[in-house]
């Protein structure tokens, strides 16, 4: 029998009816006892899980559209969860007594084995009558009827947990009204949610990992309403306080892997990491493999292979082994100059056990960060002297003097840019400058450390033994400029002068020297010497060549000149003021083009006071 017979009734499905409901009433509405009696009349099969082939016959002879029985029938490739056909209770349903108070028959989703509630009323499924206490036959007479004749309707109800709601919800591919479960369903319900949410209860619904069967994974679908409700319990542990209870799950399982000898991490890991990060994909299980990657990487001692360099794009904590690639990119540098302290032994990395097949060797996060703060505070001598703030002249005598230590470049590891600890150095500039005052840097009456250079003597032991004084705490600093700077610490220029000169026994002068003496500036004594007026040599065989002055030079020219700048101290006035008093008595000024030095000779002030009198 291939086409459609002429029917009495033709009855229209209700919403979201299951096939088995539908086949009932068509079946009563045609007079007949039952919808196996109406199976067979057309002569097809009774299965509750008809085939393609089976439901296309149907179509033809109920003539109903082949579309819409594919709406109501359990399905390989199910549109909704509900109605998956592996998934679907063949002997009896469940039934909310108020959906049947409501309309008598058969949702779809009271078939699925992991339907315990209705989510339009928040009640738990009923699976046994309460008259006779036998199951719910797909074919006995009424949906609201037992085959004892007991009413359903009547049926007490208990109201269902949110973990059951939820899961009710999800069946039928709708977004729960107060969801529970971590799951991101803003690109909507998959269509495979009820295999993933039964899959997480095989895999990690076991409290005792000792008792966990060798196939978790194909642990056989519950029975019935109250076997499904305590499988569903176990979701309400993985996620409670999430995600530290599915963490946890996690790492039980990682402590006691499915292989004992495996070949790689993915295989040790078992068939629940498979499960979790090749089978379910789908964007709404993120938390769920999020919390799973972090586990695992934090936990993992060992090496990450290929099939699961995924993970480090998913874990949100911090990676703790790196191979010697990897730590190198972390701290920015080439993978064998780390490989060559791995084999001196100044880093510290560990071999995977000869059980498996990758054999590199891997530094842990400890490590890692260790030796990122040997290169972080260790630098060379130029970026020393920029952080104390003198000049490379004066750092040459701070390392001599003792005050700035180097280590031993082959005690440290190669992850260093220099020898020299920028914690050392902060140190230093914190013993300088914390005790003393800010100072004006511009008196004349102290020098900073950064101005303790060679221009001050020529005798550099008195410039280094002056040094050792601050390093040794004999010599104290009387301020700083403010700037925070070792090199701005600031110190009594005559205690200074005292310490790394001997006026009494030299024979020459620096311009340095020159300058404290006359009281004037540095450049006022070199535009001086340049302009040939002060005679001035080099000496070759000290170190930076310097200038110098001889005492009876430097008598001569004062003999000869004054500077406008003494005058003008001397006199309580300024060198603008001299020079225009000067100017008025037609004294020639020398320099004035020069923004220091300008000087005056002495005779033509005296040829000028005499030609007035």
């Amino acid at each position: 029998m291939t086409e459609a017979l002429n029917w009495i009734g033709r009855p229209d499905p209700f919403p979201n009816e299951g096939l088995a409901s539908f086949l009932r009433h068509f079946a009563r509405d045609n007079f007949m006892a039952s919808r196996r009696a109406l199976l067979q009349a057309i002569d097809t099969s009774h299965a509750i899980r008809m085939n393609a082939d089976q439901l296309g016959k149907l179509s033809r002879i109920l003539g109903v559209e082949h579309s819409v029985l594919v709406q109501m029938a359990p399905s390989d490739a199910p549109l909704v969860p509900s109605l998956r056909r592996v998934l679907t209770r063949t002997r009896t349903e469940a039934v909310c007594p108020q959906c049947l108070k409501e309309a008598s028959y058969s949702r779809r989703a009271w078939s699925h084995v992991l339907a315990t509630a209705c989510s339009d009323h928040s009640l738990q499924l009923v699976d046994q009558c309460p008259g006779c206490g036998a199951g719910l036959r797909h074919d006995r007479p009424a949906a609201h009827l037992c085959d004892c004749g007991h009413d359903l309707r009547s049926a007490p109800v208990v109201a269902s947990g949110a973990h059951e709601t939820e899961v009710a919800a999800l069946l039928e591919r709708r977004v729960p009204a107060q969801p529970v479960l971590p799951l991101d369903l803003s690109d909507g319900v998959p269509p495979d949610i009820d295999l993933f949410l039964l899959g997480l209860i095989n895999h990690f619904g076991f409290e005792d990992i000792a008792v966990r069967p060798a196939k978790a994974g194909k642990t056989p679908a519950p029975r019935s309403v109250t076997e499904a409700r305590e499988r569903l319990s176990v979701l309400t542990r993985l996620s409670a306080d999430w995600p530290i209870g599915f963490s946890g799950a996690v790492a039980d399982l990682m402590r006691a892997p499915e292989h004992n000898t495996p070949a790689s991490v993915s295989r040790r890991l078992g068939t629940w990491y498979k499960f979790l990060f090749r089978q379910f994909r789908h964007s709404a299980y993120k938390a769920f493999h999020v919390a799973a990657a972090n586990s695992i990487v934090k936990m993992h001692e060992g090496p990450i292979d290929a099939r699961m360099r995924d993970l480090h794009a998913l874990a949100t904590v911090k990676k703790e082994w790196f191979t010697v690639a990897e730590a190198a990119r972390e701290l920015g540098m080439r993978s064998e100059r780390l490989a060559a302290g791995v084999d001196d032994g100044r880093i510290r990395a560990s071999t995977p056990n000869a059980g498996t097949l990758y054999r590199q060797r891997f530094l842990h996060r400890a490590e890692v960060d260790r030796l990122r703060e040997i290169r972080d505070d260790f630098c060379d001598e130029s970026a020393a002297a920029d952080i104390l703030g003198v000049p490379h002249s004066v750092f040459r005598i701070l390392k001599e003097a003792g005050l700035v230590q180097m280590v031993n470049d082959a005690a440290l590891p190669p992850v260093a840019r220099g020898c020299i600890s920028r914690s050392d150095l902060q140190a230093l500039a914190t013993r300088l400058l914390a005790q003393w005052p800010a100072l004006d840097p511009s008196t004349s009456d102290h020098v900073a450390l950064r101005d303790l250079n060679l221009r001050r003597t020529t005798d550099r032991q008195r410039l280094v033994g002056l040094f050792r004084a601050v390093a040794e705490g004999s010599l104290s600093p009387i301020g700083h400029d403010g700037t925070g700077l070792a090199g701005g610490a600031l110190f009594s220029k005559v205690e200074v002068q005292a310490r790394v000169a001997s006026f009494s026994i030299a024979a020459d002068l620096t311009v340095q020297q020159v300058s404290d003496l006359l009281g004037v500036h540095y450049d006022a004594v070199k535009v001086w010497v340049d302009a040939g007026l002060l005679r001035a040599r080099r000496v070759p065989d000290r170190q930076g060549r310097p200038l110098v002055i001889e005492l009876r030079d430097l008598v001569g020219f004062l003999l000869e000149f004054t500077p406008l700048s003494s005058l003008a101290a001397q006199m309580g006035s300024s060198s603008r003021g001299i020079t225009d008093t000067l100017a008025r008595k037609q004294v020639p000024v020398m320099g004035l083009d020069a923004t220091r030095g300008v000087l005056v000779r002495i005779r033509d002030m005296v040829r000028a006071e005499g030609s007035m009198s």
